[in-house]
C-alpha cells in the first residue's frame, strides 16, 4: 500500500513539475485568413518568418511560392514553414501628404484674410465694438491653436512608416491610428 502512495506521490510531483514549465508559454494565437491570387483562402498563424501557412483543409500549404491577393510572396519550407516574405513594394504617399498641406495652407491663408477683412470692418465702424473685437482676437487665437494642432499632425504623421500591412484582419484588435487621427482633424475643423 505505502509503495501505492509513494508512486502517486511521485507521479503528482512530476505532474507539477511538468504544468509549471509549460506555464509560461505564451497563449497561442489565432490564426488568420489570407486570399491568395487565385481567390482561395489559407490560414496563417504568425505572418512572418516561422510562422505556419495551412490550405483551407487544415493541410500545411505545400513547399514553394505562395501569392497572396495583396500582391506578396510568401517563400514556403517543408511542413509549411515560412522561409520569407516579399511585400509588394509601396506606392509613394508623398504626393498625397503634399497636396494635403498644401490644401491645408490655402485654407489657413483665406481664414486669415477673412479675419483681416472682419477686423477692417469693425474698425471702420464708429461704434464700440469691444464685444466683437475680443471675439476676433478669440477666433484668431483658435486660429492659431488649430495651426499648431495641424502642424502637429503632420510632424507626426511624417514620423510614421508608409508600409502597408500585406492584409488587413476581418476585425481588427484597435482603431488604426489614421482613423483617429481623421477624426481628430474633422472634430477640430468643425469648430
Amino acid at each position: 500500500m505505502s509503495d501505492k502512495k509513494t508512486l502517486v506521490e511521485r507521479l503528482e510531483a512530476f505532474v507539477a513539475k511538468h504544468k509549471a514549465m509549460f506555464a509560461d508559454l505564451p497563449p497561442a494565437q489565432n490564426p488568420s485568413e489570407y486570399t491568395l491570387a487565385d481567390g482561395s483562402k489559407v490560414t496563417i498563424d504568425k505572418l512572418e518568418i516561422g510562422g505556419v501557412v495551412k490550405l483551407a483543409d487544415g493541410t500545411f500549404y505545400p513547399s514553394g511560392e505562395c501569392y497572396l491577393a495583396d500582391g506578396s510572396t510568401i517563400t514556403v519550407t517543408d511542413g509549411g514553414v515560412i522561409g520569407a516574405i516579399e511585400t509588394k513594394p509601396v506606392e509613394d504617399a508623398e504626393p498625397a501628404m503634399e497636396d494635403m498641406k498644401k490644401q491645408c495652407m490655402e485654407l489657413n491663408a483665406k481664414v486669415g484674410e477673412m479675419l483681416s477683412q472682419f477686423s477692417e470692418v469693425l474698425k471702420s465702424e464708429k461704434h464700440d465694438f469691444s464685444a466683437q473685437q475680443s471675439e476676433v482676437a478669440s477666433l484668431k487665437e483658435t486660429v492659431a491653436k488649430q495651426g499648431e494642432i495641424i502642424k502637429e499632425m503632420f510632424d507626426v504623421l511624417s514620423q510614421f512608416s508608409e508600409a502597408k500591412p500585406i492584409d488587413t484582419p476581418k476585425q481588427p484588435l484597435f482603431e488604426p491610428k489614421a482613423d483617429k487621427v481623421a477624426k481628430f482633424v474633422e472634430s477640430q475643423l468643425k469648430k
